[in-house]
């Protein structure tokens, strides 16, 4: 190597860093397919090929001069010139003494000539190269199990593709925690098309790292190309569902999907014992009447076993963003009980209009019915919050909603407005008002002592449009209303609709201090409302507007959620089973931190919607009755200080916030579907509790809450509980306390 460096040097190192190249690219395509196809569909990969035969000829060079070398060194022929081989294998014409003896060796050299510079490599690489990027744009390519054992826990999978995949995408690839390298997206719409949507969206950096398999989710022989056990984490979307192109079976091919990707992953972990752990699998549902379904049912075994199944709907993660997380993306939105809350000695009530009775309105006002409730009803029960419903089919839509509802319209105080009929939209009269515990054969009036309504909500909805004079006079007189904090959200589906509607509402609505502000549904973009906010910031009547429902918008919960979900389980099962808390989150060798997991794990959907519903009313308990900063209101770390401020005024108003937290779960298990106790059962009930019988007691519960009505004793008064269950205050006052 000495002699061969002192004598050629320049054309040995052309060689060498030939063959280097060739080994480069070969090793590149064998072993990184994905990089690979990436590399090809993206660059201009004629490029490549050219520099792949240079290299070829390049590492023949070296090839070349190493035989000369040897050849001189044992035959003791002359060596050729640094440069014949190369450029007899560029085709130039040579001195025939300068060549290798006509052999064997010459004879490859040429046929490797021919091969090369002839055109039947190129022609072969850019007729293979042209095939394969066009499986690859249309997705076709299918990736072996190797290559993704090889990216095991750095890849994730979503299924389906809509007008929340490219923000899932992005959210993905730009959590640092998660260090993906690429997104396996499994669509069966236009691969081309899907691709150009996902341009506009994604930077070219995050676009490069999306792989797209056209193929449908219902598919069991294509559900194991996606190769899911080595998966990070999967998504399960499914296809378009905006208006105009929605799939009527959306949630039931989701559905179907979910119990496929559950079987694949019970095999494997059947094969597997040892080393599988459960995937979160986030499976999202267009209507809301299937995520109602599994607020009361739950998954099957093979669900439970093998995933952390987070189920989501778009329209109720962005009324949770805004009534409960009050921000995203940069916006800021008022509480409905305003900054300040509503205290004990509050005088004001919360009332929430709703326009427009489509999925996000109504996911809006569930949300309200959840988190709405508040320490001054317990002083005055006149201060319930109003949700008003607004809609020109509201007599239809309040009959689907009752019908959805049932045993909570057994309860609620409500009533039907007609904007036709200008007499009846009137806010300060009592007009239609139906109380079901007023009513003379109403069942429920052993649940209260005084046989009063116990909700602390009520609801009501108006027929007509904001055009009518009677739901126009309406607004006007419940902004006016002194002791009404009143926010209005503009629900309708069509962008231009929901923006006129909210501009041209009558003036004395806008100029009312009352008016916290007006949420405008814009499904596409939020550009139009923000631009009308920013230009006319001094003006009283746009000021107030602020955007909301966008399809770009945050869909995922980030983990803090989960853990307070977790840990109101945690609070809860320590009540009874004494196990030690744990002291750190992140250390996951505590043994208290595995066996609150293993608690949750096992929760039926319902027990963990209903932790994380506790959760979310954690602020506004605060807010209510303590004063906080923006920066404290902001769901950060918190100083030890602010802690002990907290505690402090939890225990000084226990009674009151427990009675606060029965109100609101009291509401939230009759939106779950389960029903009050019947007069002879809570007879029987009290019996057992007089006479001390604790074990009766439970199996009467336990029996109640099993049949097919889905009893729950508890679902009564505050003051009622002493008699059925003396110890279900204890559990509201520890979960309080447990806040900090």
């Amino acid at each position: 190597w000495e002699m061969l460096w002192n004598t050629h040097p320049s054309s040995l190192l052309f060689g060498l860093v030939g063959f280097l190249f060739v080994l480069f690219i070969l090793s590149h395509f064998i072993f990184f397919p994905i990089r690979r196809d990436i590399r090809l569909a993206r660059k201009n990969y004629w490029v490549w090929v050219f520099l792949f035969t240079l290299a070829i000829a390049a590492a023949m060079q070296l090839w070349g001069v190493m035989y000369s070398h040897i050849s001189s060194s044992h035959v003791g022929s002359t060596p050729s010139q640094p440069w014949t081989m190369l450029l007899f294998f560029l085709g130039a014409e040579s001195d025939s003494s300068f060549l290798p003896e006509v052999g064997l060796s010459y004879m490859l050299m040429t046929l490797i000539k021919i091969f090369v510079i002839n055109g039947i490599l190129v022609a072969t690489l850019v007729g293979l190269f042209d095939r394969r990027i066009s499986h690859y744009r249309a997705g076709e390519i299918r990736y072996s199990k190797l290559v993704f054992q090889r990216l095991k826990n750095r890849y994730a999978v979503v299924i389906g593709f809509n007008e929340v995949t490219a923000t899932i995408i992005k959210d993905l690839l730009s959590s640092r925690e998660n260090n993906l390298a690429c997104i396996l997206l499994q669509t069966n719409r236009n691969a081309s098309e899907v691709r150009n949507i996902l341009e506009s969206q994604l930077s070219d950096s995050d676009l490069n790292k999306v792989i797209i398999y056209t193929a449908y989710r219902d598919s069991e022989k294509e559900s194991h190309e996606l190769h899911l056990p080595y998966a990070f984490n999967i998504y399960i979307l499914g296809e378009q569902s905006i208006l105009g192109n929605a799939e009527a079976y959306h949630d039931t091919i989701n559905m179907k999907c979910l119990h496929l990707v559950a079987q694949i992953l019970q095999d494997y972990k059947k094969s597997h014992p040892s080393r599988y752990r459960k995937k979160p699998c986030r499976v999202m549902f267009e209507y809301q009447t299937t995520q109602s379904v599994l607020q009361f049912s739950d998954v099957s075994d093979v669900v439970r076993e093998t995933l952390r199944f987070i189920p989501f709907n778009r329209y109720e993660c962005w009324a949770r963003k805004v009534l409960v997380e009050n921000s995203v993306d940069g916006i800021t939105y008022v509480p409905l009980d305003g900054y300040d809350g509503l205290h004990y000695d509050s005088s004001e009530h919360v009332h929430l209009i709703i326009v427009g009775m489509s999925k996000m309105g109504v996911a809006l006002g569930i949300q309200c019915l959840f988190q709405a409730h508040y320490p001054n009803y317990v002083r005055d029960p006149n201060l319930r919050t109003r949700i008003t419903f607004i809609d020109t089919h509201a007599d239809k839509e309040m009959l689907y909603f009752q019908g959805r509802y049932a045993t909570l319209f057994e309860l609620i105080r409500h009533r039907f407005l007609d904007a036709n009929q200008s007499s009846e939209m009137d806010s300060k009269s009592d007009h239609g008002w139906i109380d079901p515990m007023q009513q003379p054969n109403c069942k429920w009036k052993h649940l209260s002592d005084d046989g009063k309504n116990f909700l602390d909500v009520e609801i009501e909805f108006g027929k007509g449009g904001l055009e009518s004079e009677g739901v126009r006079r309406y607004l006007v007189e419940r902004s006016q209303d002194p002791i009404s904090k009143l926010s209005i959200a503009i629900c309708f589906p069509n962008a231009n609709q929901a923006i006129a509607t909210s501009l041209y509402m009558p003036t004395e609505v806008y100029e009312n201090p009352n008016l916290q502000q007006v949420l405008v549904y814009q499904r596409e973009a939020a550009t139009i409302v923000e631009n009308i906010s920013e230009e006319t910031k001094n003006c009283l009547r746009y000021d107030k507007l602020l955007p909301f429902g966008m399809v770009h918008g945050n869909y995922m919960d980030d983990r803090t959620r989960y853990w307070k979900g977790v840990l109101t389980n945690a609070v809860y099962n320590a009540t009874q089973t004494k196990h030690p808390l744990p002291m750190d989150l992140n250390n996951n060798a505590d043994e208290a931190l595995k066996s609150i997991i293993a608690e949750w794990e096992a929760l039926k959907e319902c027990k963990k919607i209903s932790n994380k519903l506790f959760a979310d009313s954690i602020y506004q308990k605060l807010r209510c009755n303590m004063v906080l900063t923006k920066e404290q209101s902001a769901d950060n770390q918190h100083d030890e200080a602010f802690i002990e401020d907290i505690s402090r005024t939890l225990k000084e108003h226990k009674d009151v916030i427990a009675e606060c937290e029965h109100n609101r779960w009291n509401i939230e298990q009759l939106l779950m579907g389960f029903s009050p106790i019947k007069a002879a059962d809570d007879h029987q009930l009290r019996q057992l509790v007089r006479e001390g019988a604790n074990d009766a007691v439970k199996a009467k519960k336990a029996a109640l809450k099993n049949t097919p009505a889905k009893v729950h004793p508890n679902i009564c008064d505050f003051d009622h509980l002493d008699e059925i269950d003396p110890y279900a205050k204890t559990f509201d006052e520890l979960l309080n306390n447990a806040i900090p």
